[in-house]
């Protein structure tokens, strides 16, 4: 996954980019910490409350 990382920054500057795969990979560990970096902000699908900010 860390090797995608670049090419997903690159493609955060102009689109939105998902993320999907098997479980237990990383998936939501590797978006967290994107967000992080780029001070972004994080939301779940699962969860009520990002969902109706989506």
């Amino acid at each position: 996954m860390r090797s995608l990382v670049p090419f997903i920054k690159e493609d955060l500057k102009e689109k939105f980019v998902f993320v999907s795969g098997p479980r237990q990979v990383g998936k939501t560990y590797l978006a967290e910490q994107l967000v992080k970096q780029l001070k972004g902000k994080y939301y779940n699908w699962d969860d009520a409350e990002d969902r109706a900010l989506i």
